[in-house]
C-alpha cells in the first residue's frame, strides 16, 4: 500500500510537470522574436533590408522641401514591398531633388500598423533622363508599436522613370529595437 501511494503521488507529480506553461520545454510557447528586446530588456542592433515598388507624385498642397524652398522639387513617393523584421510593407515619404541632390522623410508600416520613420539624403544622377538614379544614407527616427524608439542607418539607392511617374528603392543598414 505504501510503495502503491508513492507511485500514485509520484505520477501526478509527473503529470502535474508536464501540464506546466514553461517556455523552455514547451515547443509552441512564445520565444524571442525579432521585435524583442534581448533576455536583458535591452534593444538589439540587427540587419535591415526593404525593397519597394514606388509611384511618385507631386504633392496635393504646396509644401516646403528639406532646405524650406518648395521650388526644388517636392514630390511624394508611395510604394510597395517587403523588408526584414516586417513583412509586406508600405512605403510613403515626401523628397525633394533638383536633380542633383536629394532629401526626405517618410514612414515605413508594416501589415500590423506598425511603423518605422525614416530620413534620407543623398545624390542623384539624371544623365540618362528620364531615367534617374540615386543613392544615399538613411536614419531611423523612431516608429510606433514594437519599433517605438526604433534607431539605426543605412544606405538607400534606387532608380525611377520620370515619365512614368514610377520607380524602386532598397534600403540596406541596420536597426536596433
Amino acid at each position: 500500500m505504501k510503495y502503491s501511494s508513492i507511485l500514485l503521488l509520484l505520477i501526478l507529480c509527473l503529470a502535474l510537470v508536464s501540464c506546466s506553461n514553461d517556455s523552455s520545454t514547451d515547443p509552441v510557447a512564445p520565444t524571442l522574436s525579432a521585435g524583442d528586446a534581448d533576455k536583458d530588456g535591452m534593444m538589439v542592433p540587427r540587419p535591415f533590408r526593404g525593397t519597394w515598388v514606388t509611384a511618385i507624385s507631386p504633392p496635393a498642397d504646396p509644401i516646403p522641401g528639406c532646405d524650406g524652398d518648395p521650388t526644388t522639387g517636392p514630390f511624394e513617393i508611395a510604394g510597395w514591398g517587403r523588408a526584414t523584421h516586417m513583412g509586406n510593407t508600405t512605403y510613403n515619404s515626401v523628397s525633394e531633388s533638383d536633380f542633383i541632390n536629394q532629401c526626405g522623410s517618410g514612414s515605413i508600416t508594416a501589415a500590423n500598423g506598425d511603423q518605422l520613420f525614416v530620413e534620407f539624403g543623398g545624390d542623384v544622377d539624371a544623365s540618362q533622363l528620364p531615367f534617374v538614379t540615386f543613392s544615399g544614407d538613411f536614419t531611423f527616427t523612431g516608429g510606433t508599436g514594437r519599433f517605438a524608439g526604433a534607431s539605426g542607418s543605412g544606405t538607400y539607392s534606387g532608380s525611377a522613370s520620370v515619365a512614368e511617374s514610377a520607380g524602386e528603392v532598397t534600403y540596406d543598414g541596420m536597426i536596433t529595437y
